[in-house]
């Protein structure tokens, strides 16, 4: 079944052309900028600066994926099973075949969490001073907080709270 034999000639030829479109003009421009950055950063002794701070954008990404992508295709793929009839009866027929309901599913999922993945992967300074903030030593006269708490700690909460927002 799946979907009709031009529509699928289509789709391949859509994510073809975007395969193209992004190896030929995202990828040399961030690996441009890469390589830019881990000379200039090499040149100056902090090399190992540039790679703490490029493994931690790396792993945000790739946890902010795997958990919007999680999401996602969990609460789709259950969405759509409530909403498809149990029965078809005789002359009634889907008005999508499940298959490319499926496989738009994932292919939706995967671009979101992408994109959801990207955003959070911007935010590597907000949770760096997360793990390795420290203490004031000086408490807020209204909540009895420590100052740090506000500059190294808030910051990530309301970050968390806008991405599961949006999520």
């Amino acid at each position: 079944q799946g979907l009709p034999r031009t529509l699928r000639g289509f789709a391949w030829l859509g994510v073809l052309l975007a395969a193209v479109i992004i190896l030929v003009v995202v990828v040399p421009s961030l690996l441009a900028e890469a390589i830019t950055d881990w000379m200039w950063f090499g040149s100056q002794g902090l090399a190992d600066v540039y790679t703490t701070r490029l493994w931690l954008a790396l792993a945000v990404f790739a946890g902010g994926f795997v958990i919007a992508l999680a999401f996602l295709l969990a609460n789709w793929l259950i969405a759509w099973r409530a909403s498809r009839p149990e029965t078809l009866y005789e002359g009634q027929k889907d008005p999508l075949p499940r298959s490319a309901i499926r496989w738009l599913i994932v292919v939706a999922a995967l671009v979101l969490a992408f994109f959801m993945a990207v955003v959070v992967a911007g935010e590597w300074p907000t949770i760096l001073l997360y793990l390795k903030g420290g203490s004031f030593g000086q408490t807020d006269p209204l909540f009895h907080n420590d100052i740090g708490f506000y500059v190294f700690e808030l910051p990530l909460y309301r970050l968390l709270r806008g991405w599961a927002l949006v999520l």
